[in-house]
């Protein structure tokens, strides 16, 4: 690899003019310096970077200290921590502890040692306190921890207590009375404060307070579930302290032949990649681990250069309700469509007419629709509560639209009416069991920015949003990146088709395109198994008469074949499957069950004339089922 010696001796410069040219200690003239340069490239010389730093007092290098490596919450904080690191020219230097004090201090030295220029650690020991931060003249910044009397620079948590008490709550709305809580052994202040949070909603409600302590791991997990159904055998609701340990316990529910969510409900803490990838996905307490990580870099970076910041930073969490917990009763799940509403103009024909081509019709309509709208309705038909966000103008179709959608079970409370604007309509022509259709936006087109900000603080009530591309494409983007921010839930029907960012695609739970949008989307370079391939779970692919594909996590093709039907409208269909998908997804059924009775409703749909009027009702999917 060469050493300095070598490269002034190539270079025909002495070793202090290469050294001054590695280091940007001082001037050196140009043509000796581009000399120096095409030597180090020339033989590979790698500088050691441990004794520049000694020289420089600096070492570009930020410590990362954390208890389990094999726990996915610190592997992702690490990642974030690493990724902002390296934004800022920073390196990291990992160091597991394994819970080991003794480690743990080991670590501190050698970061001292090299001069590195902030330590940040999430450590499991008070001890560590008084016998090494103290002591530490490195900037040390906690995370996920705040232990009593220490003397790091800033501490980073989410809200611990806040996040007990909702879940809490959750499983208390869900008909969960006999509620366990798998508490961490309250050697950290986080467990002590989501033990708490859980305790107080218990008094409030008044429900027995019970516990089962436990470590962060699967295994312990395990053993700690074991020991909960012996000893509440009738427990119906768990609150884990992790997302590892909730999975850990919904393995021994199955085993001992609990169902979940129907015997019992569970609540994870973390929001790890893991809660959504494991089947059931894991209801779960947020904490917005990204955040975490690149706040506890701009803290260092701050210290550095001498600029002010928070030594006490608490984010905020909420709620992820996902397939481990289900609400019951009068607690249904809220769904908010924003989107189109539209007054649909349906032509009959023999036939669809040709480019130029003028032919008679048969029939005239005018029908209530739009995609949003359809959509609403489709989920108010199978029986839940919905809300449609949009706008109709202030003419008489308006009136006729806000009416049909009350009668229809969906609250309009929120759409806006506009004077002077007019509703939107689309002109369809059915024909040969299929139809044609042009959309006139009209007031569809002024739901914009400055109507989704009047509705946020409704909006980030909802459990899901459905959206579509029949209103403007950057508020449907704001509205995606919104949720986005709150962890709510967001299916993207991408229709008309529309190019779609690949950011936007990441932030929505589920994407359902048909082919043809899918081309539009992605470019025609890829076939529908490998993009289904890309997006698993994510992407959900109509394709008419074959049915309806998607990937499955473990990397098989699932399609749902096409029911046989006899065809009469297949004006709202799509939207048929849309909300009807949308409602069984979330209410944990899986993506295979759920694309089941979407597809099986959607071909209900198409046996009645007009998109609303075909919509099949849940009794009507589940006779179809055999249910």
């Amino acid at each position: 690899m060469g050493s300095i010696k070598k490269v002034a001796e190539i270079a025909g410069v002495s070793p202090s003019t290469v050294s001054r040219v590695m280091n940007g200690t001082a001037k050196v003239d140009e043509k000796k310096k581009k000399r120096v340069l095409e030597a180090i490239e020339e033989i590979g010389f790698v500088p050691n970077e441990l004794a520049r730093a000694l020289l420089k007092k600096t070492s570009k290098i930020i410590g990362v200290i954390i208890p389990n490596i094999e726990n996915p919450f610190f592997s992702e904080l690490a990642k974030s921590i690493e990724k902002e690191a390296y934004h800022n020219g920073y390196k990291i230097l990992l160091c597991n502890s394994n819970d080991n004090t003794d480690k743990e201090k080991m670590n501190i030295q050698v970061l001292n040692q090299i001069n590195a220029d902030g330590i940040i650690i999430m450590t499991n020991s008070e001890l560590i306190t008084n016998n090494v931060i103290n002591e530490c003249k490195i900037p040390i910044v906690m995370v996920d921890r705040k232990l009593p009397g220490g003397d790091e620079i800033a501490n980073i948590q989410s809200d611990n207590y806040k996040g007990g008490r909702i879940a809490t709550e959750h499983l208390i709305q869900c008909g969960c009375k006999n509620i366990v809580c798998i508490r961490n052994q309250l050697e950290y202040d986080s467990g002590k404060q989501r033990y708490k949070g859980y305790r107080d909603i218990c008094e409030e409600y008044g429900i027995k307070e019970q516990y089962i302590d436990c470590k962060y791991d699967y295994e312990e997990g395990l053993k700690a579930a074991k020991m909960l159904i012996k000893k509440y055998p009738d427990v119906d609701g768990i609150i884990a302290c992790n997302d590892i340990v909730a999975i850990s316990t919904y393995k021994v529910l199955i085993e001992a032949g609990y169902r979940v969510p129907d015997m019992v409900q569970i609540v994870g803490f973390d929001n790890i990649t893991f809660s959504w990838l494991f089947t059931p996905e894991i209801t779960t307490i947020h904490q917005p681990i990204k955040d975490m990580g690149k706040l506890a870099v701009e803290i260092i970076m701050k210290n550095i250069k001498g600029e002010t910041f928070n030594k006490e930073n608490i984010f905020d969490v909420n709620l992820i309700k996902r397939q481990t917990t289900k609400l019951r009763g009068a607690n249904k799940m809220k769904f908010a469509v924003v989107g189109s509403i539209n007054i649909d103009m349906t032509v009959t024909a023999g036939r669809i007419p040709l480019k130029g081509e003028t032919i008679k019709g048969d029939t005239i309509s005018y029908i209530p629709g739009g995609k949003g709208a359809n959509q609403a309705v489709a989920i108010a038909k199978l029986g839940e509560d919905v809300t449609m966000f949009g706008c109709v103008g202030g003419d008489n179709n308006g009136q006729r639209m806000l009416d049909n959608l009350k009668n229809m079970g969906v609250n309009t409370n929120y759409i806006q009416v506009l004077k002077d604007v007019p509703t939107g309509i689309a002109m369809i022509t059915v024909g040969e069991g299929d139809n044609t259709i042009v959309v006139v936006p009209g007031a569809n087109g002024k739901v914009d920015k400055e109507y989704i900000d009047s509705i946020k603080d409704v909006l980030e009530t909802y459990d899901m949003v459905i959206l579509q591309h029949e209103i403007p494409l950057e508020t449907v983007h704001y509205v995606i990146e919104f949720c986005a921010e709150k962890n709510i839930p967001v299916v993207l029907n991408p229709a008309p088709a529309a190019q779609v960012p690949m950011d936007i695609i990441e932030k929505v739970t589920y994407l359902t395109p048909n082919e043809h949008e899918a081309v539009i989307i992605f470019g025609e370079n890829q076939n529908t198994e490998e993009l289904l391939k890309k997006y698993p779970e994510k992407l959900v692919i109509t394709q008419g008469e074959k049915g309806v594909s998607t990937c499955l996590k473990s990397g098989e093709i699932l399609t749902v074949p096409a029911r046989s039907t006899h065809v009469v409208d297949t004006t709202g269909a799509g939207d048929t499957l849309n909300g009807a998908f949308s409602v069984e997804v979330f209410n944990g059924l899986g993506i295979q069950n759920a694309l089941i009775f979407a597809n099986t409703a959607a071909s209900l749909s198409i046996e009645k004339f007009g998109a609303q009027a075909g919509m099949p009702t849940r009794e009507e999917v589940n006779k179809e089922l055999g249910r």
